[in-house]
């Protein structure tokens, strides 16, 4: 019985670091470069700025899991950064 409670406690622990690790490890549905593109940026803190929003919102259920979706939102957020879209 001991044994049985410590291999579910085991078992659980392994469980929760997985998600952690594949939220930790996610990739929103739009690229850095696809950013760049968008406000003729070059690589730099904006573009991060922006992926990391588009992730969070993305976990965080405000939008969905999809290229369309997070362009708009990226666009969106870009424009309040002061970003000037250039497509």
């Amino acid at each position: 019985e001991k044994f049985k409670k410590n291999f579910e406690y085991v078992a659980e622990k392994i469980k929760e670091v997985e998600e952690k690790d594949h939220v930790r490890n996610f990739q929103p549905p739009i690229s850095g470069e696809e950013i760049m593109m968008l406000f003729n940026l070059q690589p730099g803190r904006e573009i991060g700025i922006l992926k990391e929003k588009v992730k969070e919102a993305i976990l965080e259920g405000e939008i969905g899991n999809d290229k369309e979706e997070a362009r708009n939102f990226v666009i969106s957020q870009g424009k309040k950064l002061g970003l000037i879209l250039q497509i």
